[in-house]
């Protein structure tokens, strides 16, 4: 992490599970790692040029951190965006895990997800919008092999009822996303 750093100072970090977690510091200072610190990737943050003392993650993609100064600074990695997920990176996945995700389509009410495992893997289950905005969290965590289910009340973080609509159901299985599309009608 010494080179990545150089004549940078680390304000902050926070882990989401056992592997992936960020460090924010001087001079936009924004380092990822997937592999439980062993190695840091930097990441290019918006502001640049500025140095963050803390920094709160909403979810592995968006994060709002304190600048030094007091300014507050939204941090997006589009790589991570749902909607930019490639077929070729959802032919990969599938490649890896089979065809992982299942459900019926389109849901009234509240939808049933389903994704099998064939070992151990991260997991990561999330619903986004059109936009890319994360609507609900629905499952987080190290899941061993076997056949799950999730029931989605089709609320968001909030409790809110989501409205009709078209959403992207985001599994990511050891970082490799698998994303489908999910309509929601009234």
């Amino acid at each position: 992490m010494q080179a990545a750093l150089s004549e940078d100072v680390l304000q902050d970090i926070q882990f989401f599970d056992r592997r992936e977690g960020y460090a924010v510091g001087s001079s936009g200072l924004v380092l990822h790692t997937q592999d439980s610190g062993k190695t840091w990737k930097r990441e290019t943050p918006v502001p640049l040029n500025c140095s963050w003392s803390d920094v709160h993650f909403v979810d592995p993609s968006c994060a709002w951190a304190v600048e030094t100064h007091g300014r507050v600074g939204r941090y997006f990695d589009p790589a991570l965006d749902p909607t930019r997920v490639s077929e070729r990176e959802t032919q990969e996945a599938a490649g890896l895990f089979g065809e992982p995700l299942q459900m019926r389509n389109p849901v009234r009410g509240a939808a049933t997800l389903i994704y099998s495992l064939p070992h151990p893997a991260a997991v990561h289950l999330e619903i986004y919008d059109l936009l890319g905005r994360r609507v609900r969290a629905l499952e987080s965590g190290i899941k061993g092999a076997g056949t799950y289910s999730i029931l989605w009340n089709l609320e968001d973080d909030l409790a809110h009822r989501v409205p009709a609509g078209t959403y992207l159901c985001c599994l990511r299985l050891d970082g490799r996303p698998f994303v489908k599309k999910l309509t929601v009608i009234k």
